[in-house]
């Protein structure tokens, strides 16, 4: 799942509109539907953890999805434990 599709899942499930959500993360509504759907532009890291803690998420979880992680953290916490 990108985390374009992530934001979208949790917008639906939490019943916020493209434009309700673009507001609380300071975004115009057409950057949340790229976003969703073509995973692009991935927002700036205070916009990111706006869009977090809306969703009541770790924005940490949201970094890693956006490839803002340093890469030894994002290869450890994606390793397979076999």
């Amino acid at each position: 799942m990108t985390l374009g599709e992530f934001i979208r899942f949790k917008r639906f499930e939490k019943r916020i509109t493209q434009s309700a959500l673009a507001q609380k993360a300071q975004m115009r509504q057409y950057e949340i539907c790229l976003l969703e759907r073509y995973n692009y532009p991935i927002p700036s890291n205070s916009k990111l953890a706006l869009i977090a803690t809306e969703f009541g998420v770790n924005p940490d979880i949201f970094f890693l999805m956006a490839g803002k992680s340093p890469a030894k953290i994002q290869e450890w916490l994606l390793s397979d434990p076999d």
